[in-house]
């Protein structure tokens, strides 16, 4: 029986092609657009959850209050050490510190690479799988250096990289010591090279090491089982008043959950992979979205299916008069709409995975989507499927499948006014879906096109930027080093600056004058440039003027 109404159905299908084509249509382009916003939403979810101790894991941060407002830190290097002395809920503790840096081989090209500087106990407690090498030792050594999987195979190629060696700045060896996977994209920090902590606190800056005033780290704290965190943050200020002058800043520290960090903790920091945060409120808006999308699909199914069913009103009564029952019936109807929400299903995932690298662009997000990965998706959107079959055959079944054939038969068959006001309601819906998200599209498309014109305040086309890392002998050499540049072909000017907009820079505590004549402390983004910066980036000057070479005091 049920392969005869599967036949029935195919043959219902193949007889109206265009009815089913613009039925197919729709409704798979609903579940395509749902699809892909369950895919980015479940990403966004899923940040920093891959490590095994992830729901034990918090990040420390700094919270210092001033006359001006609140500036969002991460923590001081001596800090993570001193809470894992001081409270024994602290299991483990760690700490980063992210920069770049220019590696090369000892006879290769150098590359700038997104590194961090990582504590020896980085491995037990996040969950990074190495490739090659010992993780409980792979940092324990100044100048021991973890790659990526990604990074080893661009330096190195198919070798082993262990115990190989690669050139920092130009003048330091760092051991290779590990190879590590790939650090997730949905991880709140990306790195492609883990550097000894010690490398920083022990050698190149070992005073960083007992600034309690430096919030350049970022600590993280494995806590143990069972352990109540709200009780164990409100032990902290006690422990920031032996450590902290709290006089000019007020100093808070707060435990953000692993978890919470990319969609609701702060930017804490602006060194590289320090400040990626996420949005709850896109991940609220590209949801209602999609379940606009899915209704207006949905509604169209059902209004089309509905109206069309009143076609079939003459072949429902021949097999009424041939004896078949009501359920049967019933049972054919349900079995035509699910069927063609099914097919409808499996196109749609077929789309998805066509259609992937094309989001992954749109979306910047690199969402892997596989038929085994996504198997928990795919029977949710299997289920939907077959509830907006269902719920789309169930008004045509129960009404064609009840009046009786002889007014059929007899050409007397009267729309029912309950199934016209539907159809008029689902239309009326359908178009008010519609308007709100053309509207809406256009705001967004508005709102877009601002922030590609805006104007940023400096000139960033045709700038060329090399990173000499702080290079003592670029500082000594800075006007040569200009003059030999700008006299290669197609150089118009050259300038030399600590950092440049948009990208990370140092931040001074500067006491300066407000409106009432009093002296305050303000945490200032700070640039340190030559008299050539303000005219090489274009940076108006609305007061004053620029630094001039020919002024003894501007140096």
């Amino acid at each position: 029986m049920l392969k005869n109404y599967l036949i029935t159905t195919f043959q219902y299908l193949q007889k109206h092609k265009t009815f089913s084509i613009i039925n197919l249509v729709g409704l798979t382009l609903g579940l395509t657009v749902s699809f892909f916003a369950l895919l980015y939403v479940n990403f966004e979810l899923s940040y920093d959850s891959y490590h095994e101790n992830a729901d034990h894991i918090y990040r420390l941060v700094t919270d210092v209050k001033s006359s001006t407002g609140i500036d969002y830190r991460g923590s001081a290097v001596p800090l993570a050490p001193a809470i894992q002395e001081a409270f024994p809920e602290v299991k483990v503790a760690t700490r980063t510190v992210f920069d770049y840096l220019i590696m090369q081989k000892e006879d290769g090209a150098a590359s700038e690479e997104k590194i961090a500087y990582a504590d020896s106990s980085f491995f037990s407690v996040f969950t990074f799988p190495f490739v090659a090498g010992n993780p409980n030792k792979a940092l324990n050594a100044p100048f021991n250096i973890v790659l990526s999987e990604s990074s080893a195979k661009k330096y190195f190629g198919e070798v082993d990289p262990i115990g190989k060696t690669l050139l920092i700045n130009g003048k330091d060896r760092a051991y290779i010591t590990g190879v590590m996977k790939d650090i997730p994209n949905n991880s709140h920090f990306r790195v492609d090279m883990l550097l000894s902590l010690s490398t920083l606190l022990e050698v190149w800056n070992p005073n960083l090491a007992t600034r309690w005033i430096s919030a350049r780290s970022s600590s993280y704290l494995l806590l143990h089982e069972n352990v109540n965190v709200a009780s164990l943050q409100k032990q902290f200020p006690s422990f920031v008043e032996k450590h902290f002058d709290q006089h000019e800043f007020q100093y808070t520290l707060l435990l953000e959950p692993l978890k919470d960090i990319y969609l609701y903790g702060k930017p804490r920091g602006s060194r590289s992979g320090s400040a990626i945060t996420g949005s709850p409120d896109n991940i609220y808006i590209l949801s209602v979205v999609a379940g606009f999308v899915l209704l207006i699909a949905s509604f169209n199914f059902v209004n089309l299916t509905t109206a069309f069913s009143l076609q079939r009103a003459k072949e429902i009564s021949v097999r009424k008069v041939l004896g078949a029952s009501r359920g049967q019936l019933i049972f054919q109807f349900l079995s035509d709409t699910i069927l063609l929400s099914v097919i409808a299903c499996f196109l749609s995932i077929a789309l998805v995975i066509l259609l992937t690298p094309v989001f992954q662009q749109l979306s910047g997000k690199v969402i892997d989507f596989g038929i085994s990965k996504n198997i928990k998706d795919i029977g949710s959107f299997l289920l939907l499927a077959v509830a907006i079959g269902l719920l789309s055959g169930i008004y045509p079944a129960f009404f064609l499948s009840g009046f009786k054939p002889i007014n059929s038969l007899k050409g007397k068959l009267i729309p029912s006014s309950k199934g016209i006001a539907l159809r008029r309601s689902l239309v009326l819906s359908q178009f008010s879906i519609s308007i709100i998200l053309v509207v809406g599209t256009l705001i967004v498309f508005q709102q877009l096109y601002f922030m590609q014109t805006q104007e940023l305040g400096f000139k960033k086309d045709h700038r060329v930027v090399i990173d000499f890392q702080f290079d003592l002998n670029v500082k000594k050499h800075a006007e040569t080093i200009k003059d030999q540049l700008t006299s290669l072909p197609g150089v118009v000017a050259a300038s030399i600056s600590s950092c440049i907009p948009g990208r990370s820079n140092h931040k001074l505590d500067t006491e300066i004058e407000n409106a009432d004549n009093l002296n305050q402390i303000s945490r200032m983004d700070a640039y340190f440039v030559d008299q050539d910066f303000l005219h090489q980036y274009e940076i108006e000057i609305i007061a004053g003027r620029p630094f001039s070479n020919k002024i003894a005091s501007d140096s």
